[in-house]
């Protein structure tokens, strides 16, 4: 203190100020004493910042490290795509030049395995066929060279083969076993002449005074007298002296005119009254080969009518599609068009169908064609809202029926009186 008043002394303060000293006095120190405190706290500022200006010189390496890393990396990104890019493009062009390749081969391989298909299965058919005709052929054979005055022997023989029966051709009850009958007892020469699928629309015209059967456009002796140039894209082929016997063109030009030719032949040298169980209405009808037209039936839908005359009386109504594919549904109505519950075998049974507008003049033409004879089955196609006939048929499936409930051969043997 004293060398502060010395020098205030000296310095005239002393004098100026010195009645006021102690209150100067008192300032100073607080002065001081608040210099201090403002040094103390510059210094932590001054460490503060020396922390933030370290902090910041590290943030900016590490931002800058961080930039070179990245600049790095998408350096390396960047040369990685390019190879990638590249590696990929040409991955792609040898996959394009490989699926390419693959393609022109499973080409070339699926042209030779239709081909090849195609053969096999044409192959197998012509075995099964061959297999089948030749057990046609041996029970043909067979029955062909049977002594007539034995013929029922004969037919009692076929029917425990094929019905799994014995006969009672004294009593028949079934409509199966009346079938049978009437194979050999019912004699009606008109059978044969309606039987007869050329000679037939003769008669079904003069009948009817008018032609409802299919368009005849040509008729043959042979497979090879047929002119297929004169005929139009799509035909129907028949043998008049069978049944089955068609073929149904809806291209000529993918004809296998070589197949068909020994296929025809084969059924032109055939007595069809032999085939199946001495059907003998079919014997003596001179075979050849007629052309009709195409009818282009919907195999969706019913267009095959089926009307059951037992005693010249039509009876019940068989409702059928799906013969073109081969995938038969079958349902039974009688002429009310009431549901029927037969069912036959290996045809599934239809849903119910709408009665068609057509029926009653098919019941009518079946009524006027079945007079005079025991049993007979008129067939009708309906085709754009118009009925056509098919065929009068005596014997259907040579008698061989097989229904799901057998009470129903029953009942439908009932109905036809034989004597």
């Amino acid at each position: 203190m004293r060398s502060i008043k010395h020098s205030l002394a000296k310095s005239g303060l002393w004098q100026r100020y010195g009645a006021n000293f102690p209150a100067a006095k008192k300032n100073f120190w607080d002065l001081v004493e608040e210099n201090h405190k403002l040094k103390a706290h510059a210094a932590v500022l001054s460490e503060t910042v020396a922390n933030l200006s370290a902090n910041v010189h590290g943030l900016s390496e590490r931002l800058n490290s961080v930039t070179g890393t990245q600049q790095v990396i998408a350096k390396q990104i960047t040369d990685s795509d390019d190879a990638a890019i590249a590696r990929l493009n040409e991955t792609e062009n040898r996959l394009d030049a490989e699926l390419s390749r693959f393609g022109q081969v499973l080409g070339e391989f699926k042209q030779v395995y239709a081909q090849d298909l195609a053969e096999q299965q044409w192959n197998i058919r012509r075995l099964d066929e061959q297999r089948a005709g030749d057990f046609r052929k041996s029970e043909y054979r067979y029955y062909k060279s049977y002594d007539p005055t034995k013929y029922r022997e004969a037919l009692s023989e076929w029917y425990a083969d094929h019905v799994g029966k014995v006969l009672d051709l004294d009593n028949p009850r079934t409509l199966s076993e009346k079938t049978q009958w009437l194979k050999l007892y019912d004699n009606n020469p008109l059978k044969t002449q309606y039987t007869d699928k050329i000679k037939a629309k003769e008669l079904l015209s003069q009948k009817l005074g008018r032609d409802l059967t299919p368009t005849t456009l040509a008729v043959y002796d042979k497979y090879e007298d047929i002119d297929f140039d004169a005929l139009p894209e799509k035909f129907v082929l028949k043998c008049n002296h069978g049944s089955g016997y068609n073929l149904v063109v809806t291209d000529k030009s993918q004809i296998n005119h070589q197949v068909e030719s020994e296929k025809f032949a084969r059924w032109l040298n055939m007595d069809f009254a032999f085939s199946y169980g001495l059907e003998l209405h079919y014997h003596g009808i001179p075979p050849k080969i007629m052309v009709e037209e195409f009818l282009d039936i919907d195999n969706t839908i019913l267009s095959d009518v089926k009307i059951l005359c037992f005693n010249g009386e039509p009876k019940y109504v068989e409702a059928s599609v799906g013969w073109v594919s081969g995938q038969v549904g079958v349902a039974y109505y009688d002429l009310d068009w009431n549901r029927m519950p037969f069912t036959r075998r290996g045809k599934y049974a239809l849903d119910e169908v709408a009665c068609p507008d057509l029926l009653p003049e098919m019941i009518e033409i079946a009524k006027s064609l079945a007079e005079g004879f025991l049993f007979m089955r008129v067939d009708f196609l309906i085709v754009d809202g118009k009925c056509y006939l098919g065929e009068l048929t005596f014997t259907p499936a040579s008698g061989a029926y097989f229904w799901e409930d057998e009470a129903v051969d029953q009942q439908l043997g009932d109905l036809l009186q034989l004597h």
